[in-house]
């Protein structure tokens, strides 16, 4: 990652960790995760995730996968 990028990660978890609600929008999903508790994806508009980021599991194969529901 970038420093820029890890700068910006380190600090969003700070703030999480002083017990601030994140509402994240990133295309980069594992950047993401290391900081959800939750997680909604969204696929072309469409809602394909909404649970937990411990349950989601391997996002990127879930993503390609020829699947277009990841639930």
């Amino acid at each position: 990652m970038p420093r820029t990028v890890d700068e910006v990660y380190t600090t969003l978890e700070t703030v999480r960790q002083a017990g601030t609600t994140l509402l994240l929008i990133e295309q980069y999903v594992g950047h993401a995760l290391r900081l959800a508790d939750s997680v909604v994806l969204l696929q072309h508009g469409e809602v394909v995730y909404d649970g937990s980021a411990a349950a989601l599991g391997d996002v990127s194969e879930r993503l390609l996968s020829a699947s277009p529901q990841l639930t």
